[in-house]
């Protein structure tokens, strides 16, 4: 009987060490700041707007990587590298998408274009990531 308490007992704590080491998976790293279903004119640019969050310890180095339909609206680039600092927590990022005028560029009025946005630290994985659903009128 006591053989069986002892087992438990280290079994319980070394559950309790390796969970010590291990990240939060609830952290917060991405917070969208509005409107999840935004519409624009084509003759307008849309301004995604989000804050990036370090909550760990450590200076946070990674990407910002962006996923969209490229026949129907562009960007500057389609990854950013972001760097934040414990001390600075936190971050306000802006990315502007512009419509694409052209031969396809019909289809992509009036029907619901997603941008997803993810986040992903120096070794590629994936911290956080959102969808945006951007509509495009004349």
């Amino acid at each position: 009987m006591n053989n069986k308490i002892t087992i438990m007992f280290l079994f319980i704590v070394m559950i309790l060490i390796m969970g010590a080491g291990c990240e939060n998976s609830t952290q917060k790293y991405l917070e969208f700041s509005e409107n999840q279903n935004p519409i624009i004119r084509g003759n307008e640019n849309y301004n995604l707007k989000f804050f990036v969050f370090n909550p760990t310890q450590n200076t946070f180095v990674g990407t910002i990587e962006y996923e969209y339909d490229e026949g129907c609206i562009s960007t500057s680039s389609n990854i950013d590298e972001i760097e934040i600092t414990p001390k600075e927590y936190k971050k306000a990022e802006i990315k502007s998408f512009s419509y694409n005028t052209g031969l396809r560029s019909q289809i992509c009025l009036q029907k619901p274009l997603k941008i997803t946005t993810i986040l992903k630290d120096k070794g590629g994985e994936i911290k956080a990531k959102f969808d945006v659903s951007l509509t495009i009128v004349e």
